[in-house]
């Protein structure tokens, strides 16, 4: 059974979102969908996650940035090809393994001490409001 507070995070993360306008969001996924998901790609989304892509599944950028790293950043979990969810799914293990000067075997970066702090980081203009 999921944790109240990681249900919590993740419809308020999906709220966030909803509210920011940089994406497209589709009705969420079921619980079908999910036992799908993870069956097919040997996954196992964390509480938060699942919480928020029930409340809704994000798709493309309604507002691209320059540099962007993917034309479609966000994972079509629905209807995305085969192919390129798991592009999506084990791009940061080659590319982390090769970043310069990492001897730890990882370098990544994370803004916020949860979900929902990662979305208003992310996908909020210091300008805009929450």
């Amino acid at each position: 059974m999921p944790h109240p507070d990681a249900l919590h995070l993740g419809r308020e993360a999906t709220r966030l979102l909803a509210s920011s306008g940089v994406c497209e969001l589709r009705p969420g996924l079921t619980d079908r969908e999910f036992a799908r998901i993870e069956a097919e790609y040997d996954i196992e989304f964390a509480d938060d996650h699942r919480a928020f892509l029930a409340g809704g599944l994000p798709i493309n950028s309604a507002r691209p940035e320059e540099g962007a790293t993917w034309q479609r950043p966000w994972p079509d979990w629905r209807d995305g090809d085969e192919d390129e969810l798991r592009r999506h799914l084990e791009w940061p293990v080659p590319d982390v393994d090769r970043a310069p000067g990492n001897d730890a075997g990882s370098d990544m970066i994370t803004y916020g001490r949860d979900l929902i702090d990662y979305v208003r980081h992310d996908f909020y203009r210091q300008d805009d409001d929450l």
